[in-house]
């Protein structure tokens, strides 16, 4: 892992991937530029999943740090909030009708307002969010609005093929 400080994994969108000899550059929708080298311990599957991803036209759960090394790329899910219970001081639990599990936003989240505000627009319009979680906890991490305009595979999707954890999935060193 880079001495640079990590940021938080967030859902990117790949717009140009360039192999070469020492890995991978990855060039992402929302201007950001991350270099994923070959020597990384899951190479192989994240090159998978950034390809899938562009394939696709779907987002994809990026770790970068500061200096735009990609630490772990994770699979993304999508489906419509049906529930949303916010009476615990400390966690926000969704429900999410196509998959297992109460899943949590914590308060502390520091996006929390922005992503309850979504949560509560796509459950009032009944429209699917893309979402990164923290496995096994099942904490949301990130959202965004599925685009109405592209197709997106399987109703309730998942990008990639694995199932896995965010926190294994791809950097053994993630923050837990």
């Amino acid at each position: 892992m880079s001495d640079s400080a990590t940021i938080s994994a967030r859902l990117r969108h790949v717009h140009a991937i360039q192999a070469d000899a020492p890995g991978a550059t990855i060039s992402f929708a929302e201007g950001e530029v991350g270099r994923l080298p070959n020597v990384h311990v899951s190479f192989d599957r994240a090159l998978r999943l950034l390809r899938d991803s562009l394939e696709r036209q779907t987002p994809v759960g990026v770790r970068l740090d500061s200096d735009g090394t990609i630490q772990g790329v994770y699979w993304v899910d999508s489906d419509a909030p049906l529930k949303i219970d916010e009476k615990d001081k400390d966690i926000i639990r969704i429900f999410f009708p196509l998959h297992a599990g109460l899943y949590h936003l914590r308060r502390d989240h520091p996006d929390c307002p922005r992503l309850l505000a979504l949560l509560h627009q796509a459950r009032q319009e009944q429209t699917r969010l893309w979402f990164l979680t923290d496995l096994p906890r099942l904490d949301v991490v990130d959202l965004q609005p599925v685009d109405s305009t592209k197709p997106s595979p399987n109703g309730a999707s998942t990008v990639g093929a694995e199932a896995g954890s965010f926190r294994d999935t791809l950097s053994p060193d993630a923050p837990s």
